[in-house]
Parts: C-alpha cells; structure tokens; sequence
C-alpha cells in the first residue's frame, strides 16, 4: 500500500504579521516613552515649585524666630533692597539682606541656599526683600497701641523661578510674606 504524502505545515506568523507585530510594538513602545518623558517634566516643574515653596518657608520661619528674639532692629536699604540689622538678647549682631542671584543673606551668606539653585534648568532669583514696621494706625489711638504697631514687623519677599525643560517653561513669582511680633524689642522700646 502506499501511503499518501502528507505534508505538514508548520504552524507560525507570515512576514506580514510579524511586521505588523513589531510596527504595533515599536508604536506603544514610543508612545509610553513619549508618556514618560511628558510625566518626568512635569514632576521636574513640580520639584522647582516645592524648592522654592521650602525656601521661601524655611527663610520665614528664621527670620520669625530671630525678629521675635531681637532686643533692636534697625533697618537700612541697599541696592533696592531691605537690610535688616538685628540684635539678639546676647549682644549678638546678626544682618539679613538679599542679592537677587545669592538670595536671602546673613552675614553676607546665603543661610537657606536652594537645593537646586543655578542649575542649567532651573535659575531662581530673589526680585523683593523687604522689612518693615505696620504703618501708623488712621485716627486716634492711644501710645500703647503705636509701641506695639512699631514693634510688628512685616517681612515680604519674592522669588522669581524661572525653568526651562523641554516643552515646559515655567516663569513664575511666588510672594512671601509674615507679620512678626518682636516681644524683646517691644520691651526694650
């Protein structure tokens, strides 16, 4: 007997398919790649915005603590700038004052540097550093009253961030501001 030829075909993909395949693949690839890239930017940006937020707090909360402490203060200005000169309870001489690519200075030098200050994205600059004492209340108020106005302090700064990565620029000013009670320097007006 003789035995019809099978021929057996091998099951697989046709170079179409295969083709199709790696087409498909490459467009998903290139897709979340794309995904990734738009998410990493964004979390950059949002990374720049927390610096300058964390900056802005951590310079509040020090210059809080030492107006609240300070037996006098004496402000001047320089280069459009607020200097701030403060006396501590132990004689000693603190001067907070601002360059706008150093940021918030003491004793000429930056006590709170940004953590990614300068870099080749991201530039921060400090546009406004101002202190002064709450103006003089209208009408009549009695001389406590003014002791405690001039022994307020109003601390106002600005910082300009300015990123550039890829497709996102940011330029944006974040203002910082806070009403301080110095209760040495009130006691010692």
């Amino acid at each position: 007997m003789m035995k019809k030829s099978e021929h057996k075909y091998l099951s697989g993909f046709t170079l179409l398919e295969v083709m199709i395949s790696v087409i498909i693949f490459a467009g998903i690839t290139l897709g979340l790649f794309f995904t990734f890239s738009e998410i990493s930017a964004y979390f950059s940006k949002e990374t720049y915005i927390e610096d300058v937020n964390h900056y802005g707090n951590t310079v509040l909360d020090d210059l809080n603590s030492t107006l609240m402490k300070a037996k006098k203060i004496t402000l001047t200005s320089r280069n459009g700038f607020r200097v701030l000169e403060v006396v501590s309870p132990d004689d000693k001489k603190d001067v907070f004052s601002a360059e706008d690519d150093k940021g918030i200075l003491r004793n000429g030098e930056s006590f709170v540097p940004f953590k990614s200050f300068k870099t080749d994205i991201a530039e921060y600059t400090v546009t406004e550093f101002w202190v002064e004492t709450l103006p003089a209340a209208d009408g009549a108020y009695s001389p406590a009253l003014a002791k405690i106005r001039r022994s307020m302090f109003v601390v106002t700064f600005e910082v300009l961030l300015n990123a550039h990565r890829k497709k996102i620029d940011t330029e944006q000013a974040f203002r910082f501001s806070r009403t301080v009670f110095a209760a040495n320097y009130y006691l010692n007006i």
